[in-house]
């Protein structure tokens, strides 16, 4: 074979090689992409029936030495929107939860213990746990009442509005103010309270227990 014919045959191969070495360098091996995959954030969602039964495992787990047996009637629980994902999430009222063999001990003078939970953006994930007096569920926001502790410094008689807002970036019910009740212009009512009643319900009843004429006497 000639000089020239030889030359061409092995600057065929080291280009061919070095496409390939290129080719090796740009296409991600199944490593990178499982690592891609953890790294990246999970959209999945669970069912409803699925998020209670991740709520009850917390609870067993979390204060099943106190309680002995846990179980959550379906009045200690109340769907609500508040992130706008798609599904709602769900309010659990531990005031109403059955503690077995021990004391419920998850509500006094501040109030009853509320938690949030979503069932989107990865799973079941807990948004808020708290001590409130009330709560209502608006556009992409929590409004709650609280003890006047939370807005400190202050007298005990007070109470403290303390409103959250959904982040949709961080996925998190951020805090986005808090105000004592007697700075705002009127006594607040929240659409629930701390056991999940319906405070219309509620005013309803007491207005249609009450003699027709004096059916316009407000609710305590």
């Amino acid at each position: 074979m000639s000089k020239s014919k030889t030359g061409a045959v092995l600057s065929g191969l080291l280009l061919l090689a070095a496409c390939g070495s290129e080719s090796d360098r740009s296409a991600p091996n199944k490593a990178d992409n499982a690592a891609a995959a953890a790294a990246a954030p999970s959209s999945r969602s669970v069912s409803e029936t699925e998020l209670k039964t991740a709520v009850l495992e917390n609870l067993r787990a979390r204060h099943g030495l106190q309680c002995g047996t846990i179980d959550l009637p379906d009045t200690a629980i109340k769907t609500v929107e508040l992130t706008g994902g798609g599904n709602p999430e769900l309010a659990v009222s531990l005031n109403k939860m059955n503690c077995g063999a021990g004391q419920n001990n998850f509500s006094g003078s501040p109030g009853g213990v509320m938690q949030f939970w979503t069932r989107d953006y990865g799973g079941a994930n807990m948004l808020l746990e708290q001590q409130m007096y009330g709560f209502t569920p608006g556009e992409r926001e929590l409004v709650t009442m609280q003890h006047g502790g939370e807005c400190p410094p202050t007298p005990q008689t007070d109470s403290c509005r303390v409103t959250y807002r959904w982040n949709e970036e961080a996925k998190i019910l951020a805090e986005a103010e808090r105000i004592l009740e007697s700075k705002l212009p009127e006594r607040q009512r929240m659409a629930y309270d701390y056991d999940l009643r319906d405070r219309a319900e509620q005013r309803k009843a007491y207005l249609d227990s009450m003699p027709k004429e004096r059916r316009t006497v407000p609710a305590p």
